[in-house]
């Protein structure tokens, strides 16, 4: 778990690293999401108490915090998981669509839709990365293949599986999907999130943490130590 933690880290320096992260009391940030004034940031409890139970055993505990004010301030909120929150979605002003890396690479995602008071498990099964809303108003998530939403996040099922284990997923500014597997290969969904190919073979073996980015010019699959591993000009149709 602690490994699966190392890597969260990494993902979350890049895939926020146009943002302004919040330094919230006794709280590891992996993943914040807004709409209008409001934003709301997932990620590990590092309070005391928390951390002299990690002495004893593995122990994680999920924090959520929330922001009406642009990110000025904070209020943490009650979420009683011994997991931590990895990714998180806004859908609107009240209902927001979080995921969960549990013990022994289990996975959940959770719904609330009264801004974090209340929580409903929607989703239980294999471990989670990612989360990210299509332009067509679907949800996705990475994990143990790709999982799909058709309504607003209260139903999951797999859209794509090849049994790759998925870490980050990116949607192009002509809506095209691009998801990276752990081993750096890289597949790409033409905007219909039904039929995937294989885009990039890296060759890499072992359990790491790719990302995708846009960095305004070029599409980019990073590593977990911020290498540059491979780069599109062509919104992710080939890469180099």
């Amino acid at each position: 778990m602690r490994f699966i933690l190392f890597l969260v880290y990494f993902l979350t320096q890049l895939t926020f690293a146009d943002y302004s992260i919040p330094n919230i009391k006794d709280m590891s940030i992996y993943s914040i999401a807004s709409h209008e004034n409001l934003q709301v940031a997932v990620g590990e409890d590092i309070s005391e108490d928390t951390r002299r139970q990690q002495q004893l055993d593995e122990y994680y505990k999920a924090a959520i915090a929330v922001s009406s004010d642009r990110g000025k301030t904070w209020q943490r909120l009650k979420f009683d998981i011994e997991a931590p929150l990895v990714s998180i979605l806004m859908l609107d002003e009240t209902t927001i669509i979080t995921a969960a890396s549990t013990e022994g690479f289990g996975g959940e995602i959770y719904k609330s839709t009264d801004l974090g008071k209340t929580w409903k498990t929607v989703y239980s099964g294999g471990m989670l990365y990612d989360l990210k809303k299509t332009p067509s108003n679907q949800l996705l998530a990475a994990g143990f293949g790709i999982l799909q939403s058709d309504d607003n996040g209260n139903k999951w099922k797999e859209g794509f599986s090849n049994k790759d284990f998925f870490t980050s997923i990116l949607i192009t500014r002509n809506k095209n999907i691009l998801t990276s597997a752990i081993n750096a290969d890289i597949y790409l969904s033409l905007g219909n999130k039904k039929n995937w190919k294989k885009v990039y073979k890296a060759g890499l073996d072992g359990f790491d943490g790719y990302q995708l980015i846009d960095d305004g010019k070029n599409l980019k699959l990073i590593g977990v130590d911020g290498e540059e591993i491979a780069k599109s000009t062509n919104e992710g149709e080939s890469w180099k």
